[in-house]
């Protein structure tokens, strides 16, 4: 019974039943990321959210990028907050953290998060490509 539970996935007990509960989507939102307004007013930022995955191999049905915080009187712009590639605008420096949730199956991942650092002035922006495989083992597509 042990070996065929580990075989199946997790396995829980509502009310009297068994119960196989199937492993969650994952969310990755990429890594975190320093920015330079430089002598612009604002900075725009991809959010690459392609690391995103299903273990079951269905695929990402939805996807949800939402701005959680931001520097006090920042005007953030989040464009094409559904798809897995998304645009951030910032228009003031500080932190700024956006949340990705993603949907397989009407199974919800946990909502995984990436802090955009937005400086005054000129620098080299720190910005970490993803990996070419995701988290379910599979090849990131360009």
């Amino acid at each position: 019974m042990l070996a065929a539970s580990l075989l199946l996935g997790m396995v829980g007990c509502v009310e009297g039943t068994l119960e196989v509960n199937e492993p969650m989507p994952v969310a990755d939102a990429g890594f975190d990321q320093i920015r330079f307004l430089g002598d612009g007013d604002t900075v725009v930022v991809d959010l690459d959210g392609r690391g995103s995955c299903d273990p079951q191999r269905h695929g990402v049905d939805e996807v949800r990028w939402s701005l959680v915080d931001s520097p006090l009187n920042a005007s953030p712009l989040l464009s094409n907050a559904g798809d897995l590639r998304a645009l951030f605008e910032a228009d003031l420096p500080g932190d700024y953290l956006i949340g990705l949730q993603v949907t397989a199956e009407e199974r919800e991942s946990p909502v995984d998060y990436v802090l955009v650092s937005v400086r005054e002035g000129d620098g080299d922006d720190v910005v970490v490509l993803l990996p070419e495989i995701n988290a379910c083992g599979d090849r990131i597509r360009s």
